[in-house]
């Protein structure tokens, strides 16, 4: 299992905060972008990690070809 370090490691929580959502929203249009099934972002916030592992295991696969 890998790790992930709090969000407030080097910045302050509100801009940390907007950094990481603002990543987010990067990846989802990104994804969009290229046509593959993709996740809302309340999947996070609702803890659907399935939906979101499926998101990025199709662009892996998608990448690696």
């Amino acid at each position: 299992m890998v790790e992930i370090p709090p969000l407030s490691n080097h910045l302050d929580g509100a801009q940390s905060a907007y950094q990481y959502f603002e990543n987010v929203r990067n990846f989802l249009v990104a994804v969009e972008d290229m046509g593959l099934p993709s996740f809302e972002a309340s999947d996070l916030e609702q803890v659907q990690y399935g939906i979101v592992a499926g998101s990025f295991f199709i662009l892996a696969k998608v990448v690696s070809t």
